[in-house]
């Protein structure tokens, strides 16, 4: 008996042990499991973490540009913000001066926008005064129609002015002023409206304008001192003001001067630079604010007079005035 129970109490230790190894090794898989869920989880995690790593950088990239965009765009508008200051100073100075120097009884039409800028007006009366231009032909007709006749009255000697605009309202209106301010004795409007019109030789600018139909009395004028070209406007046509030098060349006088306003557009640059090319002209382009407002081509015919056909159709003419 004592046999039997001492194998039957090896057999339940046996079995106890068999039963605490089975148990181990479930608790062993099932820890392994878990140890393996913790791994996976753990690396997706960690993905996670570099996206968002990848996600702040990108903004922290993003919010630097941003701020560098800003100061940027700061600068730029402290820096046109100081130039439109200055800009306002310098054509409020400009037209003090002027009105110190008109010798007019009445306030002048309103400057700038479509009209012409103080700073333009107050170097036109200068260069009247001091040159004295005996005639004067303008292209467009305004304000600077009414500052030119009345430094050309000023001189005394017999100046005229002759003005072209296309538009019937503004011609009316601009002889209403002069009328006004007592210069009608000195300068004329005149109505001229646009009409097809095409020049000697075709030009790189185009083969057609729409410009003045230029009446008899302005058409048979000789030995032109200053044309002041304005006009027409650019919504006419491309390169709109092109036709003034190839139309007036064989009118103007030696010595005569082109005054082309509105000279920082892409269009009034490059007609500027054409007609100095193809004619012959000293060329002399201010083009910034803290010059000219709109800018301003100032062209010179230093001896020969240029007729309609440009020079480099002329090569004999073109040595001439290159030697000039």
């Amino acid at each position: 008996m004592g046999w039997a129970k001492q194998r039957l109490k090896w057999l339940l230790d046996r079995l106890f042990l068999r039963s605490a190894i089975v148990e181990s090794q479930s608790n062993i898989r099932k820890l392994r499991a878990d140890s393996q869920l913790l791994m996976a989880d753990a690396q997706g995690l960690n993905e996670s973490l570099l996206i968002a790593e990848k996600k702040i950088e990108y903004l922290s990239t993003k919010l630097d540009a941003y701020a560098e965009a800003q100061d940027q765009l700061k600068e730029a508008i402290e820096e046109k913000l100081k130039k439109a200051v200055a800009n306002e100073f310098r054509q409020s100075e400009a037209m003090g001066a002027l009105l110190r120097l008109l010798p007019l009884k009445l306030p002048l039409p309103p400057t700038r926008g479509w009209a012409a800028s103080p700073d333009f007006l107050l170097h036109l009366y200068q260069y009247i005064s001091v040159k004295k231009p005996k005639m004067v032909v303008e292209l467009g007709s305004g304000v600077s129609s009414i500052v030119t006749a009345a430094a050309l009255k000023v001189n005394g000697g017999g100046g005229r002015l002759h003005c072209l605009d296309h538009d019937r309202v503004y011609a009316e209106r601009t002889s209403g002023f002069l009328a006004q301010q007592r210069l009608t004795d000195v300068a004329t409007v005149h109505h001229a409206p646009l009409v097809p019109w095409r020049p000697a030789v075709p030009t790189e600018l185009g083969e057609e304008w729409q410009w003045y139909s230029v009446p008899a009395a302005v058409a048979q004028l000789k030995s032109i001192d200053l044309l002041i070209v304005d006009g027409p406007p650019n919504k006419t046509g491309p390169f709109s003001r092109y036709p003034a030098v190839p139309y007036f060349g064989a009118r103007m006088a030696k010595g005569c001067v082109v005054y082309l306003d509105d000279a920082r557009r892409t269009d009034e640059k490059a007609i500027a630079k054409t007609w100095s090319q193809e004619y012959g002209l000293r060329l002399n382009l201010f083009q910034k604010q803290c010059e000219f407002e709109k800018g301003l081509a100032v062209l010179t015919v230093d001896r020969l007079s240029p007729d309609e056909k440009p020079i480099k159709s002329r090569p004999a003419r073109a040595r001439a005035v290159t030697q000039a």
